[in-house]
């Protein structure tokens, strides 16, 4: 019979746990390792010509250059103006020494009916990802679709609002209208009086 004072049970365990702690070593020297500062360099997109179009009803803003990039679309308290975020996005160098003297943002003036103006300024500072935001201020409120593409990143301003935004602005009434006549056929209550 194998008696456990004999040490084999001290030794098993002693061997299980010696080959625990290589392993974990192992896999720690076998991990990638973590991005440094000069791959996050790497990963910094350069904004590319900036254009704006007219196709039919909306107008279409063109951010060239940019391959998915992470932005976000939000509208400010005027309802006029529409602003995308664009992180990791800076603007291409100067061209012109006009250019690199003057460090304000682009304006793009459209008047084109839909948009009025567009504004796009980066904001980099020393050691922290870049941050550029176009703001488009439209003539009247609308809506943007947000389309990324191979070649670039595409703005599509509609004028008018959203069917949410829409069903806000309408009165009470005017629902209680729309929702009756709508009901015309079925058995429909007034509920008003």
């Amino acid at each position: 019979m194998v008696n456990p004072n004999n040490g084999w049970l001290v030794s098993g365990i002693q061997s299980v746990i010696a080959a625990f702690v290589v392993t974990v070593i192992a896999m720690g020297c076998a991990s990638p390792p973590a991005p440094s500062s000069a791959d996050g360099e790497a990963m910094v997109q350069t904004l590319g010509e900036v254009s704006v179009s007219r196709d039919e009803d909306a107008s279409v803003v063109w951010l060239d250059g940019l391959v998915d990039p992470i932005y976000s679309v939000s509208s400010s308290d005027d309802p006029n103006v529409i602003v995308v975020d664009l992180v990791g996005v800076e603007k291409a160098e100067a061209a012109s020494l006009m250019g690199a003297v003057s460090d304000e943002a682009m304006q793009i003036a459209a008047y084109d009916g839909v948009i009025d103006l567009v504004t796009v300024a980066s904001f980099d500072e020393e050691g922290d990802t870049p941050l550029t935001r176009v703001e488009i201020v439209m003539a009247e409120p609308g809506h943007a679709e947000v389309t990324s593409t191979q070649d670039g990143l595409e703005i599509r301003v509609v004028p008018g609002g959203d069917d949410d935004e829409m069903a806000d602005t309408t009165g009470p009434e005017e629902g209680v209208v729309e929702r009756s006549a709508a009901l015309e056929g079925e058995d429909a209550v007034d509920l008003w009086g």
